[in-house]
């Protein structure tokens, strides 16, 4: 496997917590609570002390949470063109 390859040809590549919280964007403390709670993907024990995060996992969990900014902004948007036509602005 080339060095050259992108993590999107290499899904199931598992990330240590340092890359998790870079790509994500998340504290240690952030990641680790929004698994317990359920809404972030879980780790893969790698070992007695190792634990990873599978790329594709984190990545779909990033753009779910694109998708449901994107739809809010779009109910945001419709709500605002039906009250500008309503009140004729």
């Amino acid at each position: 496997m080339s060095l050259n390859q992108s993590n999107t040809e290499q899904p199931n590549r598992l990330m240590r917590l340092k890359e998790v919280m870079h790509i994500s964007g998340l504290s240690r403390a952030s990641i680790y609570s929004f698994m317990e709670e359920g809404t972030f993907p879980q780790s893969v024990s790698l070992g007695v002390r190792a634990i990873g995060w599978r790329y594709q996992d984190v990545q779909n969990w990033i753009e779910e949470k694109i998708k449901a900014r994107d739809e809010k902004l779009a109910k945001q948007a419709e709500l605002k063109a039906k009250q500008e036509k309503r009140y004729g602005r």
